[in-house]
């Protein structure tokens, strides 16, 4: 039953995103998919499907690396790192011609052989920074223990 999953799983990241098969939606998915996406919001198949153009036309090339894919009884996650460049318009932003490399998360839920939901967690903030839509925040973080002086003393602490 796994290879069976992880089998499904790959047949819709190539068919949707590589060859760009809208007619996989109508086949694969349930007449009450529900695709929730981070950026897209709550999508019905008729939704998804305009979703998935929209950004196959701004990344016409983009490729999704599958690097985990974790099957469970009910739900199935994989996480994935997808790249591609930026070709056509998004959301009004003319094509910059940078290759932007995202990861994220899906989670597949299925009904009997259709997909019946998509949880899509992904890393947007990255997309714009890289499409430079947004600002560079913080320096990064860098833990370091207290020093000596600046660790209480065992009376302070009672």
């Amino acid at each position: 039953m796994a290879t069976d999953t992880i089998s499904r799983i790959r047949q819709h990241f190539d068919e949707t995103w590589h060859k760009r098969i809208p007619s996989f939606a109508d086949e694969a998915y349930s007449p009450d998919f529900i695709y929730h996406d981070v950026f897209g919001g709550d999508l019905d198949r008729e939704g998804f499907k305009q979703f998935v153009r929209t950004f196959r036309d701004a990344f016409p090339d983009v490729r999704f690396r599958l690097d985990e894919i974790i099957v469970a009884r009910d739900a199935s996650a994989v996480r994935w790192t997808a790249a591609g460049t930026h070709r056509g318009e998004l959301l009004g932003v003319a094509p910059s011609g940078r290759v932007v490399s995202v990861t994220g998360i899906t989670v597949f839920r299925f009904d009997g052989e259709r997909q019946r939901e998509l949880w899509v967690n992904w890393d947007v903030y990255g997309m714009m920074k890289q499409l430079g839509l947004a600002p560079q925040l913080g320096g990064g973080i860098s833990v370091q223990p207290p020093s000596e002086a600046a660790r209480p003393s065992p009376e302070a602490r009672h």
